[in-house]
């Protein structure tokens, strides 16, 4: 059988988190696994824990995308009958089950969970088939994260409206690569734009410290500005976007991964080679 290991894998820190979303458990098919690893003050690293779902079921798929930021895990399942991200927080050196995440809003066929990315306070799921716009045009789900420990109160709330793509058009699954770091966040839409040639959209996270509290009257208000995107850029897989002119030759999927580190992005280009790029 193939477990589908280390396919999706997460690092922050001294942890690093490895996904084996096909693996058997208890007699269940496909029903998945993730495998925490710990690295001591020598560089050594050594498994921690084998994390499964409390309520874990055969054809899950647990795992099918994995992130973690300090003592927060978060962990995609898209075939979960109530289409969850669930989160585990760590505990001295145990990680327990804390919630899962289950917006209404995602409907079964929007594939939530299918990239998750936590950083700070803030963490995102995206829904790469959201139909709410166009057609499989995707979207990404915000949660606010308030982590006290496991003995106090944690919460993991919803921030309204979904985050979606500039140009919100069919097909687009916008979410199907997320990164974040700091105040910026790229999501890829592979199949963004004229003949698929793929995108990636950055966008900057708002401070209220940049305007004048006394614009707003209460703390809801103050709330809802920290806590939101505003759109800032879109990376193309193109030279010229007016003109159509492609930086790569070939539909390679421009966007289908990325990753994003200070004032770097990254972009992942599947199958292209350096005789597929026009400007390499």
């Amino acid at each position: 059988a193939v477990d589908k290991c280390a396919q999706v894998v997460a690092i922050d820190g001294f942890y690093a988190v490895v996904s084996c979303s096909a693996t058997d458990q208890s007699g269940l098919t496909n029903a998945g696994s993730v495998y925490v690893f710990a690295a001591d003050n020598f560089n050594t690293w050594t498994m921690q824990q084998s994390i499964m779902a409390d309520d874990q079921s055969a054809n899950t798929e647990f795992g099918l995308s994995v992130a973690i930021h300090g003592p927060i895990l978060c962990v995609g399942s898209l075939k979960e009958t109530g289409r969850s991200v669930y989160i585990f927080l760590r505990d001295g050196i145990q990680w327990f089950q804390y919630t899962k995440l289950s917006p209404s809003a995602a409907a079964a066929a929007d594939e939530f969970g299918s990239q998750v990315v936590v950083n700070r306070n803030y963490l995102l799921a995206s829904a790469r088939s959201d139909d709410d716009t166009q057609t499989d045009s995707g979207g990404m789900f915000s949660f606010t994260v308030s982590v006290a420990s496991m003995t106090e109160a944690s919460s993991f709330v919803y921030v309204k409206p979904k985050l979606e793509s500039p140009l919100k058009a069919a097909n687009d699954e916008f979410g199907m690569s997320v990164g974040m770091y700091g105040e910026f966040l790229a999501v890829g839409s592979p199949k963004d734009h004229a003949q698929n040639v793929g995108a990636v959209h950055i966008y900057r996270r708002d401070y209220i410290e940049s305007l004048h509290t006394e614009s707003f009257i209460n703390n809801e208000a103050r709330n809802a500005y920290r806590n939101s995107f505003t759109y800032f850029q879109t990376l193309y897989g193109l030279s010229d976007v007016s003109s159509d002119t492609r930086l790569i030759q070939t539909d390679y999927a421009f966007g289908l991964s990325s990753a994003v580190s200070y004032a770097h992005i990254a972009v992942g280009v599947p199958g292209a080679t350096e005789s597929s790029l026009a400007n390499a």
